[in-house]
């Protein structure tokens, strides 16, 4: 029961911050942020993804993107951050610059 409720309260988190992080990225939220719906991913996946996030921050790491990957596979992990993120989803513009 707590276990649930907890579940729930971390989704929410999740949710309220991918909403709040793709609206200061407008063109990102248009091209993205429609494709990936926290609520039909899991939360294993979504988790691993919101940890490479925090590791990179919301300039260099895509969160959208791997959300959506996670929806579109139904994987239970993509990226298990910080110790495992894809390079997928770090912006290929830093990724020139970090080598």
């Amino acid at each position: 029961m707590k276990h649930d409720t907890l579940r729930k309260q971390i989704k929410g988190l999740v949710i309220t911050f991918l909403a709040i992080s793709l609206s200061s990225h407008v063109v990102l939220a248009r091209s993205s942020s429609l494709e990936c719906n926290p609520i039909q991913v899991k939360m294993t996946c979504l988790l691993g993804c919101f940890a490479c996030f925090q590791a990179y921050g919301v300039e260099l790491y895509d969160m959208a993107a791997c959300c959506r990957d996670c929806r579109l596979t139904n994987a239970d992990v993509i990226d298990e951050g910080p110790s495992r993120c894809s390079r997928d989803y770090i912006r290929k513009s830093w990724l020139k610059r970090i080598g």
